[in-house]
């Protein structure tokens, strides 16, 4: 299944399929209420909220490495009445951007750093997560997917749940100060 990274999307140019006519460069995407799925990405346009569109996902025909394509004519406009939910929509995934995550014995499991999806439907498959710069040049960053482990506290750290039954010193197993919990368990099956 192919995944794209936030971070791969944000600054992409977004072109129409029809004429490649530049509509804008992707701001950020935004996330829909329960958190699942991608609804639309917001496009820079100057100015605070001014002249910003937001192409909805359904109407996004792809997003390529160099550029996203979209049909024509499928640009919103940022009015005033929008404000409120698009901010609601993007403090949503940016608190979970930077958030701690922690096992049921209160150890470190790495930090959130980007989100996830599919770029064919939108659905956010789970996260990035970074144990530190030196840990992730050496072993590489891991990916926590979205499973119903996380629980969400709304402020900086989540707690990262066992799988049931799983009698493990983390998530992937192991011990002590070896690549475990969610980034060493994301490793384990990032080629899969």
């Amino acid at each position: 299944m192919e995944r794209r990274r936030r971070s791969e999307v944000v600054g992409l140019p977004v072109l129409t399929l029809e004429d490649a006519r530049l509509v804008g460069r992707v701001a950020d995407i935004l996330i829909g209420q329960g958190g699942a799925r991608v609804v639309g990405l917001l496009l820079d346009g100057g100015g605070i909220w001014r002249g910003r569109g937001i192409v909805p996902y359904e109407e996004v025909v792809e997003i390529g490495p160099a550029a996203v394509l979209v049909r024509a004519g499928v640009v919103l406009r940022a009015g005033r009445e929008r404000q409120e939910r698009l901010e609601a929509m993007l403090r949503r995934h940016r608190s979970a951007l930077g958030t701690r995550l922690v096992d049921e014995r209160g150890r470190d499991q790495g930090t959130i750093d980007d989100i996830v999806f599919s770029p064919a439907d939108g659905r956010v498959l789970g996260y990035s997560v970074s144990l530190g710069f030196i840990r992730d040049i050496l072993d590489g960053q891991g990916f926590l997917p979205v499973d119903g482990r996380l629980v969400w506290s709304g402020g900086e750290v989540a707690i990262l749940r066992t799988p049931d039954g799983d009698t493990s010193d983390g998530p992937r197993g192991g011990g002590g100060d070896a690549p475990h919990g969610a980034a060493g368990a994301a490793r384990a099956g990032q080629h899969g």
